[in-house]
């Protein structure tokens, strides 16, 4: 069933962004494109926070993650903070009145 955009909008307002008023222009500004992301985000945080719900594996992530902390655990992170260069004590110029 799908529901009409004036319904739609009516429910962000009143249980996703805390019972906004209902003439807040964030929301009335919204396209129905919007809407229907805003949708389909709240969908699937629904689905990721439900207790049934199954944690997510990105192979290739975690592939580049092993590559990334192979490469951080070659590097020497022991270093010296950069010294200033001394003042010269000849660095001046003349200035004329």
């Amino acid at each position: 069933m799908q529901l009409p955009l004036e319904r739609k909008l009516w429910i962000l307002r009143k249980y996703v962004y805390g019972g906004l008023p209902p003439t807040d222009p964030r929301i009335l500004a919204m396209t129905p494109e919007q809407v229907e992301l805003e949708f389909a985000h709240m969908a699937f945080d629904k689905k990721a926070n439900s207790p049934t719900a199954e944690e997510y594996n990105d192979d290739e992530f975690e592939q580049w993650n092993r590559e990334i902390d192979e490469i951080d655990s070659k590097l020497s992170y022991d270093y010296k903070p950069r010294q200033a260069p001394q003042p010269d004590p000849n660095d001046w110029e003349d200035v004329e009145p």
